[in-house]
């Protein structure tokens, strides 16, 4: 562990030199890396396009499948199953292939991108359907145009509140609309379906018509994704230590020794209608058997009030999902990078890489009196694991310009791969510098 400078009596330690600034890259590396670019984005522009592409002569039932398809490839995106799954199948590639292809295939986390483009074509394709619902049946007032202002209402809401913007200022909002809005607008859709493909001109319903239609399916798989997510809900006992005042290690041991699998999150809430809050889930040490941990860093409201005033149970999902470091076996050489708490999703994978024996790694970790802040034992572990760790304690030196340290420690440990847990900004910094300089460099977005 590298210690920072400190001076005492007069006397001072020698800083280690800082490193030399990021070799120049061309105008093109430089614009084709930057965040817009990111494998999200592009996911989310192929889905948004093609349906685009699809909207000119289409008809009423056209649209209403259109409607349901992206609806449904919205919600089953987000499916927890779906989604390891889809991790899963990353993980057999072998190392043998060529780096380009494994650094596609470790941006499986971007597949939120999906999600939001499928979202964002039912509402056109719903507002389509709309105008063609007006001009061809019923009269305005009917059930039937009821049913659709309401649900246009309801995708608008949905969609707006979650814009990234809206999103990360008013959270708590974004999660209750999401959720309380999404399940009505499910409600609301079954209704239309059963009003405009299973009534029949006598106003009776015809369920063997109900039962051949493929929306009906469709919907029943939405309904199904948004309703097994409860079925997993567990309200456990919780062990809580706080190293400091910033600083809360959540550990659970419950359900005969179960625990998330390395690299995942686990949500946690105290109110789960409310609100829900995910964390990397740790492992337990090397050594012990069950149980594992979050670690949680003051900030904000929720999180500063857990860390004063501990609760004794909380409720989760026993459902985790794949983080980005869970593909990080498609790589030989890995170096992690983790700033504050960040420590914690690093921890999760570096164990897992550890047990699993995938190869060497190493790690930079920039936070600020890690010894006090995160306690001894966190500490012992961490270098347990990496003994020559650099750690920057920012308590006693300036912090450092991360993309530049973490170039230089990557190429001097002959990275294959850069891993980053830190916040949204210093993130994108990061993996634009590495990758426009030709190393695959890999974090979770505010929607990974």
């Amino acid at each position: 562990m590298d210690r920072p400078a400190r001076s005492s009596g007069g006397r001072h330690r020698l800083r280690e030199p800082e490193p030399p600034p990021l070799p120049p890259v061309s105008a093109w590396q430089r614009f084709a890396k930057q965040s817009l670019f990111v494998h999200y984005y592009r996911l989310m522009a192929v889905v948004f396009v093609v349906n685009l592409a699809l909207v000119p002569g289409s008809d009423v039932e056209f649209a209403r499948n259109a409607v349901l398809v992206n609806l449904t490839a919205a919600i089953l995106i987000r499916q927890r199953r779906v989604l390891n799954l889809a991790f899963s199948l990353v993980r057999c590639a072998p190392r043998s292939w060529p780096t380009p292809v494994r650094r596609t295939l470790s941006k499986v986390h971007h597949l939120g991108g999906v999600h939001v483009g499928a979202a964002m074509s039912a509402l056109v394709w719903y507002l389509v359907l709309l105008v063609q619902l007006v001009q061809t049946t019923a009269s305005p007032g009917s059930p039937l145009h009821l049913f659709t202002y309401a649900i246009a209402a309801l995708l608008v809401t949905i969609c707006v509140c979650a814009h990234p913007v809206l999103r990360r200022r008013f959270h708590n909002l974004f999660e209750r609309t999401h959720r309380f809005a999404g399940w009505l607008l499910l409600g609301l859709f079954w209704l239309q379906t059963v009003l405009l493909g299973a009534t029949t001109p006598g106003g009776e319903l015809d369920w063997t018509s109900l039962t051949s239609d493929p929306q009906v399916w469709a919907l029943l798989v939405a309904s199904l994704c948004s309703l097994v997510p409860w079925r997993n809900l567990r309200r456990v006992s919780v062990t809580v230590t706080r190293p400091s005042s910033h600083v809360a290690i959540v550990g659970f041991d419950h359900d005969g020794g179960w625990a998330p699998f390395n690299s995942s999150t686990t949500a946690m809430s105290l109110s789960p209608l409310r609100e829900w809050h995910k964390f990397a889930a740790v492992d337990a040490p090397l050594g012990t058997e069950r149980g594992y941990r979050v670690f949680m860093s003051r900030a904000g409201d929720w999180t500063g009030a857990f860390i004063d005033a501990p609760p004794e149970r909380v409720w989760i999902r026993k459902a985790p999902t794949s983080g980005p470091g869970r593909v990080d076996g498609l790589f030989e050489r890995v170096l992690y990078v983790a700033t504050g708490s960040g420590i914690g999703p690093v921890l999760t994978s570096m164990i897992g890489r550890a047990k699993e024996g995938k190869g060497p790694m190493a790690l930079l970790w920039v936070a600020r009196d890690p010894f006090h802040t995160f306690g001894a034992d966190v500490i012992r572990e961490v270098l347990s694991l990496v003994p020559d760790a650099h750690v920057v304690d920012t308590l006693h030196d300036a912090k450092p310009h991360l993309a530049t340290l973490t170039y230089h420690l990557a190429t001097r440990f002959r990275a294959d791969a850069v891993y980053i847990t830190a916040n949204q900004r210093a993130t994108v910094d990061v993996i634009n510098a590495l990758e426009s300089r030709g190393i695959v460099a890999n974090g979770a977005l505010f929607d990974s």
